[in-house]
């Protein structure tokens, strides 16, 4: 079984990789999309072969289509109402689902810090941050399949 604790400890060990689009590798390039899928991989969740294999998750424009997005969602993840750490939550941007973090800290019930990998500003790449801010632009949280409850 696959503990919260491992997907946080292998999150946080992707900080600091530079962000490239598609990217897949820790320590070289990843995006929030590979950053969700690398950890799944090196935990051993199960289907993240398949997600990692999957071609619409590694063909998509910089602006990533939702419906493709939402779909990788139900295939690869359980929707979860009160999300924890190790949790996967994604963000709408400008309206639409666009993003994703990995939940490493809640606080009263809410997530509170967040690793992911970030295009805009001076980070460009993975980092851990606070995620009060950005609460109100969370449209979901997943856990992955497979985790420990």
């Amino acid at each position: 079984m696959i503990r919260r604790s491992d997907i946080v400890e292998q999150a946080r060990a992707w900080i600091g990789t530079r962000y490239k689009h598609q990217g897949r590798v820790r320590g070289v390039g990843v995006d929030c999309i590979g950053l969700v899928g690398g950890v799944a991989l090196a935990v051993g969740v199960p289907n993240a072969r398949a997600w990692a294999d999957a071609r619409d998750l590694h063909t998509y424009a910089r602006t990533p289509d939702p419906t493709l997005l939402l779909g990788g969602c139900a295939q690869f993840f359980e929707r979860t109402p009160a999300p924890r750490e190790g949790d996967v939550l994604l963000f709408s941007l400008q309206g639409e689902p666009r993003h994703f973090a990995i939940i490493t800290e809640t606080r009263d019930g809410k997530p509170h810090r967040i690793v992911h990998a970030y295009a805009l500003m001076a980070v460009r790449g993975v980092c851990e941050q606070s995620l009060p801010i950005a609460r109100a632009h969370v449209l979901a949280a997943y856990s992955y399949k497979g985790v420990e409850v």
